[in-house]
């Protein structure tokens, strides 16, 4: 497994996790390189947002939150002739528009939109996106983010 993103909270750094069997068999016949990586500053980032993750326990909250998130938007979007399907696991949720509405709902626009009301969206296609909020998001912040993005698609 890799990984990357979460892992520097920001700081240039990735990681690869695997077997001891499949390490030292793909260890050796490698060239591990890195732009980037290794630089002091860049771990330390790394060794800091691992203790904050160990200590407050992030992935317990990512879950719960992800599980609230998950649940608020199907109920509230279940009758919404726009909306597809919503899915998604932990803090990472996929919203599929009707594919039938792609050109009346221009995903462009409706991201701008979000973003002028202070919600980020993340763009994946014409009736695809994401929502990714931070793992350590207030509830308070999160109710606001879900109440802007079911007011746009109402």
């Amino acid at each position: 497994m890799i990984f990357a993103k979460g892992m520097g909270n920001g700081a240039v750094i990735a990681a690869t996790v695997t077997t001891n069997a499949i390490g030292e068999k793909s260890y050796t016949k490698s060239n591990p390189q890195s732009t980037f990586g290794w630089t002091p500053l860049n771990v330390a980032a790394a060794m800091k947002t691992l203790e904050i993750h160990k200590r407050d326990k992030i992935w317990m909250k990512a879950k719960k939150d992800g599980e609230y998130l998950l649940k608020t938007l199907q109920e509230e979007l279940k009758n919404s002739n726009k909306v597809n399907d919503i899915s998604g696991m932990g803090m990472e949720i996929g919203v599929h528009l009707n594919t039938a509405l792609q050109h009346k709902t221009k995903m462009r626009d409706f991201i701008s939109k979000a973003r002028n009301n202070g919600l980020h969206l993340a763009y994946a296609d014409e009736t695809n996106f994401q929502l990714m909020p931070p793992l350590t998001i207030e509830r308070k912040d999160l109710d606001r983010g879900i109440e802007i993005f079911i007011d746009l698609l109402k």
